[in-house]
């Protein structure tokens, strides 16, 4: 029987190891754990050769990737993809973006800007249609490389950035020259996107520069767009804008009357009636603005013409407006009339409640100056309405042709109240009255309120009330009368008796002393000085 060591004994290593796998084969062939004999140590040990066995191989280039940048990785990738030219495309704009960066300094709207470093989607947008367009080059197949180009600038368009589209719209139209058997078309195309680049960065002669190569390229072929439009429609549109823009730039009246009959003439050789409608309407305003309102009114009613032919409601109305403003200036008010009332027909017929207003304004102004007040006020009123409705922020104008209308239908029945002269005597008698009545009506007060006031009401006289000099002469006895039983003064005849004569050198003005009533002094004990003064008063 064997015997066990002492527990106090050390057992050697080599002997605890052998024992240890001892028991670890014995506790397999009974179905045990083994870990049931492993000490903590060899636990901890076997743990962490499972973790390391389950994580992956990294290799140097994994590391490298790791902790490089996405930018950085994109360039190696397409390096050793073998695309250097879209590399080197890449990195020159990314490049000369930070060199212009740095050189606007940090109060230029690029210092805010996102560097496209770390644009992640848009550089790799960029990388597939570059080394696509990089691929597809290498077998000379030029038209899917500009189609590349254009996909790139359209997408780096709508995303704003306009420093990328027009840097691919500028190699599209480089790379169109060498696309053969598409009759122009694709360069066509490219002359038109980079008009338009540089139309938004407001170098309008450069832009007409590439609409006038667009517009003869395309000028008699039947290509359409996406949208189904013939192109050469499309650069005649562009081109009159383009034209119409610099003339608005323009300070010179010759610079602009070039630029808007060179618009005009290529509506005409288009023969595109609406643009040649516009362009004449342009043309005819500058003609009215240098004072040539004759050539204006020719060139609008062949404006006219042609906007009723096509059916253009507003631009008939904006046409009968101009010519109406040429007559205006010529003297011709009545036809000048005749076509605002036509401009307010057309814009109800149509619909456009703004040159409703317009109209309404025009017209209120013209019969104004005609004299035609309650017109005037009509007019003004509906304008004021729709306005309201319509633009609250806008009603100023309206609301003061209201006022000037109602002011100037009231102005004739005021005039002809004051210039009558017996009506005038009355007002300026009421008025006398009322002066005298402000000034000694504490006086009168003090000494006999009821017999005051009884004066004061028989002596008011009603503005209203014809004019009758007998009943006049009454009242002035009557009040003779009252003062002698009141007690008190009589006034003084010179507040009724107003001298209308003037004589040389006068002044116009009425001074108060003129207008205001005058007490002589009169003892109120003794009757007959009363009856004294007042036969003195009577016999002047």
């Amino acid at each position: 029987m064997e015997t066990l060591p002492p527990i106090n004994q050390k057992q050697q290593a080599t002997g605890g190891a052998e024992s240890s796998t001892e028991f670890i084969a014995r506790a397999k062939a009974h179905g045990r754990r083994e870990t049931r004999f492993l000490t903590w140590n060899d636990k901890q040990q076997r743990h962490k050769e499972k973790i390391r066995s389950q994580l992956p191989i990294i290799s140097r280039i994994d590391a490298a990737v790791y902790r490089s940048t996405f930018m950085h990785n994109l360039c190696i990738n397409m390096l050793k993809e073998g695309f250097h030219k879209s590399f080197s495309e890449l990195y020159n704009l990314l490049a000369d973006r930070r060199k212009n960066r740095i050189m606007e300094g940090p109060d230029s709207p690029l210092w805010e800007e996102t560097p496209l470093d770390d644009q992640h989607e848009k550089l790799e947008e960029l990388a597939k249609y570059l080394t696509k367009a990089e691929t597809v080059r290498r077998h000379k197949k030029w038209k899917d490389v500009y189609e590349c180009r254009v996909r790139l600038a359209e997408y780096f368009l709508t995303s704003g950035d306009r420093w990328l589209s027009d840097h691919f719209f500028s190699t599209a139209l480089d790379v169109s020259r060498n696309i053969r058997l598409d009759g122009r078309r694709r360069e066509a195309e490219a002359h038109c996107n980079r008009a338009l680049a540089y139309e938004r960065n407001g170098n309008l002669l450069e832009a007409v520069d590439h609409m006038r190569h667009f517009h003869e390229i395309t000028a008699g072929q039947p290509w359409r767009n996406d949208d189904d439009v013939v192109l050469s429609s499309l650069a005649c549109r562009h081109l009159c804008r383009t034209y119409t823009a610099l003339a608005d730039q323009s300070k010179s009246r010759e610079q602009q009357l070039k630029f808007l009959n060179q618009a005009l003439k290529v509506a005409s050789e288009s023969n595109e009636t609406l643009q040649k409608a516009k362009c004449g309407l342009n043309l005819a305003k500058i003609y009215e603005e240098t004072g040539d309102s004759k050539t204006a009114i020719k060139c609008l009613n062949e404006c006219l013409e042609m906007a009723q032919d096509i059916g253009d409601a507003q631009l008939c109305g904006e046409a009968c407006r101009a010519i109406a403003t040429s007559l205006q200036s010529i003297g011709d008010i009545k036809r000048a009339l005749d076509y605002f009332e036509m401009y307010a027909e057309t814009s109800k017929q149509a619909g456009l409640l703004p040159q409703v207003v317009s109209a309404s304004c025009c017209l209120s102004k013209v019969n104004i100056t005609q004299g035609e007040y309650e017109k005037s006020v009509d007019q003004s009123e509906a304008a004021y309405k729709f306005t309201k409705e319509l633009e609250p922020a806008n009603i100023a104008h309206p609301s003061v042709l209201v006022g000037l209308a109602r002011g100037f239908a009231v102005s004739f029945k005021y005039n002809t109240v004051v210039e009558e002269h017996t009506k005038l005597k009355r007002l300026l008698e009421w008025k006398n009255e009322r002066i005298g009545g402000l000034d000694h009506h504490e006086s009168i007060a003090h000494t006999d309120s009821e017999a005051g006031s009884s004066v004061m009401g028989a002596t008011r006289v009603d503005p209203t009330a014809p004019y009758d000099q007998e009943h006049e002469f009454v009242v002035y006895q009557k009040l003779s009368l009252d003062q002698n039983i009141a007690g008190l003064p009589r006034p003084s005849s010179s507040a009724h008796s107003i001298d209308y004569t003037r004589k040389e050198g006068d002044d116009d003005t009425c001074s108060d002393s003129e207008t205001s009533f005058v007490l002589p002094p009169a003892s109120s004990d003794d009757p007959s000085n009363a009856h004294k003064s007042s036969q003195n008063d009577s016999d002047k």
